[in-house]
């Protein structure tokens, strides 16, 4: 199924409605202005073609709520798939000189990719640049700390397999540096199952990078 075709720029508008949200179908069809029917139609299809799947959600009364959540292949809708491409490259990288090397290939790639970009910028020039390359990013304050959350990783196939380098190495040195003075820490990720990854964007001069990732 081709959810990029005319006809099917609902499915699309679902499948982007579920980055970092699993939703019902009500909630969906409310925050698109359809009908829940039209919404349930189109989320049928989407599950199998295998880009959502969906849980039920027993609450104490009624019936169970179908909740849906994007998979590996309703993100890629959205993104170029250089997964074939990158995998050769992180494992060519790995058996020629290691994880240790690899990390280091993979904050160089991050700093060629933020000079691409301008960083540092300004945080709404930053913000637009993330979501271009495909992160989906907020910006989020708790307790008084900023959070780089992140609702969609656009090389997630490859970070499940190798999270310390696209999701510490790369993603982490990328947002170094766009956020100046500030050490992104990962928190959670994706890579591992939680529903979207978040970075600690902690002032530089009060986190230290370990001995290993000095460069």
């Amino acid at each position: 199924m081709d959810v990029n075709r005319g006809q099917e720029t609902t499915k699309k508008a679902l499948l982007r409605r579920l980055f970092g949200k699993p939703s019902t179908a009500e909630e969906l069809a409310q925050a698109m202005g359809i009908d829940p029917t039209v919404a349930r139609r189109h989320l049928v299809d989407l599950r199998n073609a295998g880009f959502v799947t969906v849980d039920l959600e027993r609450g104490s009364v009624g019936r169970p709520r179908a909740r849906y959540a994007l998979t590996v292949e309703g993100r890629e809708v959205f993104f170029a798939k250089y997964d074939v491409v990158l995998d050769a490259l992180t494992r060519g990288a790995l058996r020629r000189n290691g994880p240790r090397h690899a990390r280091s290939l993979y904050r160089e790639a991050a700093r060629t990719l933020g000079a691409d970009l301008g960083y540092p910028r300004s945080t709404g020039e930053t913000m637009r640049t993330l979501q271009e390359v495909g992160f989906e990013p907020e910006l989020r304050t708790e307790q008084g700390r900023r959070l780089m959350v992140s609702h969609n990783c656009p090389v997630l196939r490859q970070a499940r397999k190798t999270p310390p380098l696209l999701c510490e190495a790369f993603h982490g040195e990328l947002l170094d540096r766009a956020f100046r003075g500030s050490h992104a820490s990962l928190r959670q990720t994706m890579a591992t199952g939680a529903p979207e990854c978040i970075h600690l964007l902690a002032p530089s001069n009060v986190l230290q990078r370990s001995s290993e990732d000095q460069e």
